[in-house]
């Protein structure tokens, strides 16, 4: 029996540490946990070579010094592939990383209990045993149970038929016919997609003020917006919702009523909301809720969310992460605590319905949200630069290999951008060719992380197309740094007497149509305005041999991932594609679908319909090829 303790004993060690590692991420998440990873390694290993002494019977120094050694290489190994390639170099999560760390570990534990005590079959197997019990169940808690998922809303049901799909690169266009005015307005028309407006509501009294600890009238300040940028034809506005006047206490029924209220004018309105919750603003008398205050806000919101599921599939593009910190953007928070982002986090992403995004403001956040959410977590930079690290933005743009990573994570999501405020003394700056321009009271260098203060560069729209490259934006806010105030300034003003062309596109990597360039090039403004989130051309449409055969091709910065439904409207009937995956129609990208309909005759002219479900009131208008 004491032959068995080294591998028995050290293996039951590891198991308690993996399910207090489980625990303890689950729960509280914090730094600690990455401490907590190595500790258990290196208490895995002291144990095993303890006992492993402690069990030889005749060469115990020999032997004892053979443990030693074995459990030091154990600890170095365990440690270096866990927490060094899992999760800086692989920027796998804590999780995965207390996984790996303990499966490597429990494997050297073994083998040094075979090599060192001779171990029998019988105790081999039961540690194994023992190990592998315990991590499948945490497995299974962590990827069955830890998944709440808040149902969307369905829809219109259809029969489905299957699509042969193919996927390519879209080929080149060598000469194309201009647009039309009048095709150029209806591609402005797209939901979910292009420049944005931004608004404020603050709820819980009558009548409601748009910013807390103010007086403008709310539904003035967004007729205002919608007036003012009516030129631009914006159809998603980003929605700050405040509940500061309920950070001690429960939604009540006014609070709901005038969420109802807004939401149903801005569906009136066919305007899209990009929504975001948040408590505090820059007054240090107006600060956040604590979690145990906002988790029950959540479960409420949860409930409103599926007691409206056609309003909130109508009028809710995506949501922003938001409850934390000043305006929701996850900094500077008072009442809430870094134990508890965790839960704020994952409880979000389970009350929202699951075809909705959610968008997060920095990406080292990211790894707080559980595997099983991740597929729909896009970012919002709200400080798009163009420079490579500003203070404030969402990630460390400059480093290649960040670039490559998060330009493949990127393209999944969805994506908002916005500029800072006030910055056209920024954009003055670059035109005078000054090579920097900080903010009064900020410094030239930059801080400890590397990160430069709102420096400038000498051409600010380049650079911001770059990152789009990587950013994949849906959409991108109107309301900063372009027609701040009257009279109008911004830095985005300057881009129009600038060219963007097609060589300087197809050279960087960069999507374009090549009808909007059929005349030649068009201002930085312009190429937003209409290659945002996706654009997409239509072509090849056919009905031939009881099937439909049709090609859309996307010249936009980004998939078109909020139109999760696809249906194909032919002889008065409706087909739902089953198969249909917006993620596969990237920018560049070029869908060849193969359809069979069901007595469907040659010639037959046919419909087919992008939209965020089946049946809904909103859907893309394509460009129509050859």
């Amino acid at each position: 029996m004491k032959k068995n303790i080294p591998g028995f004993a050290s293996t039951i060690l590891l198991c308690a540490a993996y399910v207090w590692g489980l625990v303890e991420y689950v729960v509280w998440r914090s730094a600690a946990l990455f401490v907590f990873s190595v500790a258990a390694v290196l208490l895995c290993a002291w144990a095993t070579a303890f006992f492993a002494r402690r069990a030889l019977d005749k060469t115990a120094k020999a032997s004892a010094l053979f443990a030693a050694g074995f459990a030091v290489l154990q600890a170095g190994v365990a440690l270096w592939v866990g927490c060094v390639l899992c999760h800086n170099v692989l920027e796998i999560s804590y999780e995965v990383t207390v996984a790996v760390s303990a499966l490597l570990s429990a494997a050297l534990t073994v083998g040094l209990w075979v090599l060192s005590a001779k171990g029998t079959s019988k105790g081999f197997k039961a540690s194994l045993a023992v190990l592998l019990a315990v991590f499948l169940g945490g497995a299974a808690f962590w990827w069955l149970l830890w998944f709440p998922q808040a149902p969307a809303y369905a829809g219109e049901s259809y029969p489905q038929v299957k699509a042969n799909i193919q996927i390519a690169d879209a080929p080149a266009v060598t000469s194309a016919a201009p647009l039309t005015e009048e095709q150029k307005h209806a591609l402005l028309q797209n939901p979910d997609r292009g420049f944005r407006m931004e608004t404020y509501f603050t709820l819980g009294r009558e009548p409601m003020v748009a910013y807390p600890s103010e007086t403008e009238d709310p539904w003035e300040k967004l007729d205002h917006f919608i007036e003012k940028y009516q030129p631009e034809s914006p159809q998603v506005i980003q929605l700050y919702i405040y509940l500061s006047n309920y950070r001690e206490k429960p939604l009540d029924d006014l609070a709901f009523a005038q969420l109802k209220q807004i939401l149903e004018y801005l569906d009136s309105r066919s305007i899209r909301a990009l929504l975001r919750f948040a408590y505090q603003t820059e007054r240090e008398e107006l600060p956040d809720a604590a979690w145990s205050v906002v988790k029950g806000h959540l479960d409420q919101i949860g409930a409103f969310y599926q007691d409206n599921a056609k309003l909130v599939a109508d009028s809710i593009y995506a949501m922003q992460m938001g409850f934390l910190g000043k305006w929701g953007e996850l900094h500077s928070f008072i009442n809430m605590k870094e134990k508890d982002l965790l839960p704020l986090f994952n409880k979000v992403m389970s009350v929202t319905p699951k075809n909705l995004y959610v968008t997060i403001r920095y990406t080292e956040y990211m790894s707080y949200i559980k595997p099983g959410y991740r597929y729909r977590l896009g970012i919002h930079d709200d400080t798009i630069t163009g420079l490579p690290k500003v203070h404030w933005s969402s990630f460390r743009y400059n480093e290649p290999d960040n670039k490559a990573k998060w330009e493949k994570t990127f393209s999944r999501t969805v994506n908002d951008m916005e500029m800072p405020w006030d910055w056209e003394k920024i954009y003055g700056a670059w035109e005078d060719g000054a090579q920097d321009f900080i903010v009064p009271g900020y410094e030239n260098e930059p801080d400890e992380r590397g990160y430069y203060y709102y420096a400038s560069a000498k051409s600010p729209w380049e650079p911001v197309l770059e990152m789009f490259k990587v950013y994949h934006p849906m959409t991108y806010s109107l309301e900063h740094n372009w027609r701040e105030s009257d009279p109008a300034y911004g830095a985005m003003l300057g881009w129009l007497d600038e060219t963007v062309t097609a060589d300087w596109l197809t050279e960087h990597g960069l999507p374009y149509n090549a009808r909007l360039f059929a005349e030649g090039g068009m201002n930085p403004f312009a190429y937003l305005q209409y290659h945002l989130g996706y654009l997409l051309t239509l072509s090849e449409k056919t009905a031939d041999d009881g099937k439909v055969t049709f090609s859309i091709r996307n010249d936009g910065l980004a998939a078109p991932l909020t139109m999760q439904s696809m249906t194909i409207e032919a002889d008065g009937k409706t087909y739902s594609v089953e198969n249909w995956k917006p993620m596969d129609l990237q920018g560049g990208k070029e869908l060849t679908f193969t359809i069979p309909i069901p007595g469907i005759a040659d010639g037959t002219d046919f419909s087919v319909v992008l939209s965020p479900y089946a049946g809904c009131k909103y859907a893309v208008n394509c460009i129509l090829g050859e």
